[in-house]
């Protein structure tokens, strides 16, 4: 009866302990398991974790996280990004359309989104810093477009959605696809 309230005391005395946060889940669970059914508990989840690592579709997740590290390391970011100053340098606020757009197409190519934003941090606010940009429009540009890249398909949380679900990943894209709000956010970011 007590149970859930006990499981929450010992969730929070752990986080306030300073131990991370997945060692402080898996401890309680494990500690509880174990108490309430005995060794059927560990027995169920030694299953439930053989179930997830034997799952095909997640195979993709650490390939989209070195995809996103090669588009970093290789230098591909830096050159999309002045690709796309160069064609919106015309504009007013040239440096944040671009930022937006190429935060976008990061997210799209990577799946990742932690790859834009760190990319774009990295590349675009020296850039806007050094032409004098104000500091909370450098800023929004960079989270803005690089969280855009979450809802371009496929991205790991679609991924992650169709191997929990048993939904296909690919007619997930379709959906996503035609009801995409990606595009027309970047195209109002752009503007606003």
């Amino acid at each position: 009866m007590y149970t859930p309230l006990l499981m929450f005391l010992a969730l929070f005395i752990g986080l306030l302990s300073g131990i991370p946060i997945a060692f402080v889940l898996g401890f309680i669970s494990m500690g509880f398991a174990y108490v309430l059914w005995g060794v059927a508990g560990m027995n169920l989840i030694i299953s439930a974790a053989w179930g997830v690592m034997n799952n095909f579709t997640l195979t993709s997740v650490p390939l989209f996280i070195f995809m996103a590290l090669m588009l970093e390391k290789s230098g591909l970011v830096a050159d999309l990004y002045n690709c796309f100053y160069k064609w919106s340098g015309g504009l007013r606020g040239g440096l944040a359309v671009a930022t937006i757009f190429v935060g976008t197409i990061i997210g799209a190519v990577s799946g990742v989104i932690a790859a834009g934003v760190i990319g774009l941090g990295l590349i675009a606010l020296p850039q806007m810093e050094q032409y004098k940009y104000d500091r909370k429009i450098s800023l929004g540009s960079v989270m803005a477009g690089g969280t855009l890249g979450q809802l371009v398909p496929p991205s790991i949380c679609m991924v992650v959605y169709g191997a929990i679900t048993g939904v296909s990943v690919v007619s997930l894209c379709k959906i996503i696809v035609s009801f995409s709000d990606t595009f027309p956010l970047a195209y109002f970011f752009k503007i606003a």
